[in-house]
């Protein structure tokens, strides 16, 4: 039976995960805990190709990892966005990458930039991230050691211990309260869906944050 195009490419797809995963397969949490440290030329993608494969890539100028659903690759740099072993070549531009190795070449792959962003998030050592508009803010949890608030889209940074939860689990509720020299933050967590404002996007829970007495609401969520 012949097949179509899209299944072809499907096979060969499928046989190209088989082979990262065979010859330069690296295990992902390991692969998370081994990440540089963030610099100013780190990025994070979460590339979608030919809507068929998608996964995400973290680079900086000297390497690339590559989380594939098989396995996660390293890649070292060779300049000009360009990031290549013997087996695999990939190349980014802008917004969009191409993925080459056996059986597959000139994957074109297109980046989800709000998917980037928490995926960014994520990689940077984030387990729960909350995000409000008029003004823009986010805040993350990082590492289970700190909160980390930035506020005024993106002018103001303000960060926190993190303290032992207040847990009410009737209402599902988790509260956090810090201290600085300058500054007191709370945060409450409410287990409940939650819309952003702007995007209309659902999350699983509603975030409250007070600074110095100032209010702001938004949505987070967890991303461990």
């Amino acid at each position: 039976m012949l097949k179509t195009g899209t299944q072809t490419l499907k096979v060969a797809i499928f046989s190209l995960l088989l082979l990262f995963n065979a010859c330069t397969g690296v295990d992902s949490k390991r692969a998370i805990s081994s990440l540089p440290t963030e610099s100013p030329s780190t990025q994070t993608f979460v590339f979608t190709c030919s809507d068929i494969l998608e996964f995400v890539a973290r680079t900086d100028n000297k390497e690339a990892w590559l989380f594939l659903p098989s396995g996660t690759i390293q890649l070292p740099h060779t300049g000009a966005g360009s990031y290549r072993n013997d087996q695999t070549y990939f190349q980014i531009n802008g917004q969009e990458a191409s993925l080459e190795a056996s059986g597959v070449k000139n994957l074109l792959c297109k980046n989800d930039r709000r998917q980037a962003i928490w995926e960014h998030a994520k990689l940077n050592g984030a387990d729960y991230r909350a995000i409000g508009n008029e003004p823009g803010w986010t805040l993350d949890i990082r590492n289970q050691e700190n909160i980390i608030l930035i506020t005024d889209y993106g002018s103001t940074r303000h960060e926190f211990r993190l303290p032992k939860p207040e847990v009410v689990e009737t209402n599902k509720i988790t509260r956090y309260q810090s201290k600085d020299s300058d500054h007191e933050l709370i945060l409450t967590i409410s287990g409940e869906a939650c819309f952003d404002s702007m995007s209309e996007e659902e999350f699983s829970s509603k975030a409250t944050v007070t600074l110095d007495g100032k209010t702001l609401q938004g949505c987070g969520r967890a991303l461990h």
